[in-house]
């Protein structure tokens, strides 16, 4: 879709992470990152008491959250089907509009031309046995590290989302990472039920048990959401919330803009309370940059947590309890 404000129609980060914490700490008010709504939609579904708020600096990625509610309030049967993206891989659906989805559709339609057809690709996911044989022919075929070449290439990267958004990878790094993290989510034990794979491969989620987003396989809850058209540093009420999770924002952030967040959290979050942050595609340490104020949790939890992680996209999990 050309001039498209939307970057993102779906949230890539699986929400099983989120949940754990929450129940963990008996979390009541929480504060996320919008982007394309489903992690707080499905922590109000599996959390009905929550009062979370969903922070993003784009109008249109707060509008496409409040038009997915009031969708799932009106809408159901077929009707709700196609609008979410349920075996519907209508472009202007709600689970499909971003410009990252169009990334995806570009990589799904090479991948059909001259690797294995759109068929083929539905057929992968209908059993373990078509998924493994579909898989080596993906891994095996001379253009499938073509295809994350053409299309996650920095040239790519850089015109959809600006240089903040690759700032802390190595350079040229993406093509071989996202092939790589998908070579591995195909093979692994949940693949055939992965939504999130499903969407990438399919362009549409399979209707079918175990294979929706929690916010799509539940009751519909009354929704407790606070919305805040802004950037994570401009908030000024972290004292609020239980849990904060900053998905990947650090990613998009220079280092001296972190370490202002960092002070700001510091200042701001209360004792106990949770920051859960994301980092994708690099291993970069911003510990140090907390401080004393923070208590980042060494045991092996976070990379248990991550190895779980159905979204397959991130390469660090940190959790950290203010202090």
């Amino acid at each position: 879709m050309r001039d498209n404000p939307i970057q993102f129609a779906v949230v890539r980060e699986d929400p099983a992470i989120e949940f754990d914490l929450v129940a963990t700490r008996n979390c009541q008010r929480v504060l996320v990152i919008g982007s394309g709504g489903c992690t707080a939609l499905s922590l109000q579904a599996k959390f009905p008491h929550l009062e979370i708020t969903l922070v993003d600096p784009n109008p249109a990625q707060i509008a496409l959250t409040r038009e997915k509610m009031k969708a799932l309030q009106d809408t159901k049967g077929a009707e709700r089907d196609k609008l979410f993206n349920i075996g519907d891989d209508d472009h202007g659906g709600l689970n499909a509009r971003g410009n990252f989805e169009s990334l995806f559709r570009l990589l799904r339609d090479f991948i059909g031309e001259f690797i294995l057809g759109h068929r083929e690709l539905a057929e992968m996911f209908t059993t373990e046995e078509a998924l493994s044989a579909g898989s080596l022919r993906l891994f095996g075929h001379h253009y499938w590290p073509v295809a994350f070449q053409l299309f996650f290439s920095d040239t790519m990267l850089l015109s959809m989302f600006g240089p903040a958004a690759i700032q802390h990878a190595q350079p040229g790094s993406y093509p071989r990472y996202f092939q790589q993290v998908l070579e591995q989510g195909l093979q692994a034990p949940q693949a055939l039920k992965n939504y999130f794979l499903h969407h990438i491969f399919l362009g549409h989620y399979r209707n079918a048990p175990g294979c929706l987003p929690y916010y799509l396989a539940n009751p519909v809850p009354d929704f407790r959401f606070n919305f805040r058209t802004t950037t994570a540093s401009a908030i000024d009420n972290y004292g609020d919330y239980d849990l904060v999770g900053l998905s990947n924002v650090m990613d998009w952030m220079p280092e001296s803009a972190i370490a202002d967040l960092a002070a700001l959290l510091a200042r701001d979050m209360r004792p106990g309370a949770l920051l859960v942050y994301r980092q994708l595609n690099h291993s970069k340490t911003f510990e140090n940059v907390f401080g004393p104020r923070f208590k980042f949790d060494a045991t092996a939890r976070p990379e248990q947590m991550l190895a779980k992680d159905r979204s397959l996209f991130y390469s660090r999990l940190n959790v950290a309890t203010k202090v």
